[in-house]
């Protein structure tokens, strides 16, 4: 059941995520909810037509080209080994890289690659497929989320108690700011670094741009390395494929990009989504990858962070009531006045004030009632 339920929730996320673009067009005067779904999917539609029909096959067709391509590449690799050998001897250090290398043993690798796809042609084909089908299926569910528009939700909710309904809101309320907040937004910053990466490998004339630019905006999302396996792919190729020159332009480009997202895009976009420390993160991504694999290596941080945030949220509240009720305690013994002792009489009464002293010396005994035989007084 777990790849069954994995489709249902990627079903609900997806569908919670357009419900963002409907309800900005329902923005649009006289927008029906209908047709603002309509247009949402319609667009969605074209977009999956475009990534099978055209986008897929190129960086498949790129790939191949880039793998045909291969020998040449394992032709340079002795003289790349010499001049990491001659750089390091210039530190007194001795690699010997080049007598090491073997390119019989690539060849022998590649020859294994070669083979063993040839005979798991059948089984990679059906995953496509099987892939295919889930991805066809979460769109399908998801449509039935966007058409609900969480009124089930609202009305299950209306039956709680006051405080029960106010609490599930809150829950509610914080998971949307995180979870889905982190979703939406490394989706546009993976989308912009894939952009910028195709940009630059096909402005140098790089092969595999593509399926380069791709793989690089999914190893973006991973948390920690996701920036440096990002920065790797299109650098490998480039020292593959390209000059020094080359290698040195794609490496200024991608580092002014990664620096231009990490301190302007990324802190804006994300916003208040993932603020809890590096620990957390840490435990978030083990804990998801060793219940769901790679999933789960990816949605570990937003789940995380929307632990982290509702724990935040219930701390805040404990911590102020315990600060009012410290300031009502605080308010409460003020009220009540406690003389001095050196003012205290021995009687126990409160201390006399300047208006019941004679000439200020004497204290004028408190009038407790009438004397005896005094008249009440009247009214005139």
């Amino acid at each position: 059941m777990g790849d069954l339920v994995l489709i249902i929730f990627f079903a609900w996320l997806l569908g919670s995520l357009l419900m963002v673009a409907v309800n900005a067009l329902m923005r649009i005067p006289r927008m029906r909810r209908p047709v603002a779904i309509v247009l949402v999917y319609i667009a969605l539609i074209i977009l999956v037509a475009i990534l099978a029909l055209v986008i897929i096959p190129s960086a498949v067709d790129q790939t191949v080209d880039l793998f045909d391509r291969v020998p040449d590449y394992l032709e340079r690799i002795p003289g790349w080994l010499t001049a990491i050998d001659d750089f390091a001897l210039g530190f007194g250090v001795q690699l010997d890289l080049a007598n090491r290398y073997e390119l019989g043993s690539t060849e022998d690798i590649l020859t294994t690659a070669t083979a063993w796809a040839t005979d798991n042609a059948g089984v990679i084909f059906q995953s496509a497929v099987s892939t295919l089908f889930a991805v066809g299926l979460i769109i399908a569910l998801s449509f039935y989320v966007v058409l609900d528009g969480g009124r089930r939700v609202n009305e299950a909710l209306t039956v709680l108690p006051p405080n029960a309904e106010a609490e599930v809101r809150l829950v509610m309320a914080t998971f949307n700011r995180a979870f889905h907040g982190y979703i939406r937004g490394m989706f546009f910053v993976s989308a912009i670094y894939g952009v910028g990466v195709a940009g630059v490998m096909y402005g140098t004339g790089l092969p595999a741009a593509l399926p380069s630019a791709i793989l690089a905006s999914l190893l973006l999302a991973v948390p920690f390395i996701g920036d440096w396996l990002a920065l790797g792919l299109p650098l490998l190729i480039a020292i593959a494929a390209g000059d020094f020159v080359t290698v040195i332009i794609v490496l200024g480009a991608l580092l002014f990009i990664q620096q231009v997202m990490l301190n302007l895009l990324t802190p804006r976009i994300l916003g208040q989504a993932v603020q809890m420390p590096a620990g957390l993160v840490i435990v978030s991504v083990v804990v998801g990858a060793r219940l769901i694999g790679i999933p789960g290596a990816l949605l570990g941080v937003p789940a995380g962070a929307f632990i982290y945030s509702l724990a935040v949220v219930y701390g805040n509240r404990v911590k102020s009531r315990r600060a009012a009720a410290a300031r009502a305690a605080a308010a409460e013994a003020e009220s009540v006045w406690t003389p001095p002792d050196d003012e205290t009489p021995r009687t126990g009464r409160a201390a006399p004030g300047p208006s019941d002293t004679v000439g200020g010396a004497y204290p004028i005994p408190p009038q407790r009632g009438r004397a005896r035989g005094e008249r009440r007084p009247t009214e005139e």
